[in-house]
């Protein structure tokens, strides 16, 4: 397997490395992820990878800042990997929410319904990261694929909190679900993961939630919650600054972050999964040094 990820701002960038002409395969995955978010430059990258590679297979999403490795980039720097297989098959599937008009369990079910099974061992998935709650998502997909690895993400957009986009070689959407199922034999798969989020203050319990839409946190409205331990200006910038404190809780041992997607007129935020009612949750901050750092310390130890 050859894997191999480039940073760039432009696709033009890309044209005098005579490298990548070696990927264009029937067994090349292309991750794309866009530094870029409006639906203008979504479009450019999504012709010109399935275009120059239309052999491969490809998917991408819109992000909020970019990871390579431990360089970090902000607006316009994109990156692109491409993994090479030698024993492993491809399948590309897509869901349009906004023609299905059902739920993200649903949504999962389908996905996870429409793969071919024989010898599935991993899929990676991109939902969009406004519309869809991903753990809701989740939970279908585990429900007719418990034993699969399943890698990926929410689409973001530079947190705006506007629009966020995902795609295959021939598919965008900004509500809805793309993902790649590897099949193989030969194929063997480790999961580790980084989280890195610092909990800070005292435990809060979740007094009135339903699924990933909170409306009271220690039987107070959860923005006076936030303007209570941050100031009312920093409450005053949700949901824009959610992604800077999320709310931290541990489920089965293992630390899980929330963060807010969307503020609502009655006082309540919807965040990215499932927070149940008597959750206790704490707030989360985040150091860039230390997440990088054990981000680089991980692939090296890969």
């Amino acid at each position: 397997m050859k894997n191999l990820s480039i940073s760039f701002k432009e696709t033009h960038e890309l044209e005098s490395n005579t490298k990548l002409e070696a990927f264009n395969t029937p067994a090349t995955l292309i991750q794309v992820f866009c530094g870029k978010s409006d639906v203008e430059s979504v479009l450019h990258m999504q012709k010109y990878f399935s275009q120059k590679f239309s052999q491969a297979c490809v998917i991408g999403t819109t992000t909020d800042g970019i990871i390579n490795a431990k360089e970090v980039y902000s607006f316009n720097e994109s990156v692109v990997t491409f993994t090479q297989f030698e024993k492993t098959t491809l399948q590309i599937v897509h869901i349009d929410k906004n023609e299905t008009q059902s739920s993200d369990y649903m949504m999962g079910v389908s996905l996870a319904s429409s793969l071919n099974q024989d010898n599935l061992k991993a899929l990676i998935c991109f939902t969009d990261g406004l519309s869809t709650n991903g753990e809701e998502f989740l939970k279908g997909v585990e429900s007719l694929l418990p034993d699969v690895v399943l890698a990926g993400g929410m689409a973001a957009d530079n947190g705006l909190l506007e629009e966020t986009f995902i795609f295959t070689n021939n598919f965008l959407t900004s509500s809805g679900c793309v993902g790649v199922a590897l099949n193989s034999l030969a194929l063997h798969i480790d999961t580790r993961y980084s989280f890195d989020w610092t909990p800070i203050g005292i435990h809060l319990e979740v007094t009135k939630s339903v699924k990933n839409r909170v409306y009271e946190i220690e039987g107070m409205n959860v923005i006076d919650v936030y303007a209570k331990y941050f100031g009312h200006e920093l409450a005053s910038q949700l949901p824009n600054i959610g992604i800077e404190f999320p709310l931290i809780f541990e489920k089965d041992g293992v630390q899980i972050g929330r963060a807010v997607l969307a503020k609502h007129s009655d006082g309540s935020l919807t965040f990215a999964g499932n927070i149940e009612e008597g959750t206790k949750v704490r707030f989360g901050v985040g150091s860039v040094e230390k997440i990088l750092q054990s981000s680089h310390y991980n692939i090296i130890k890969w």
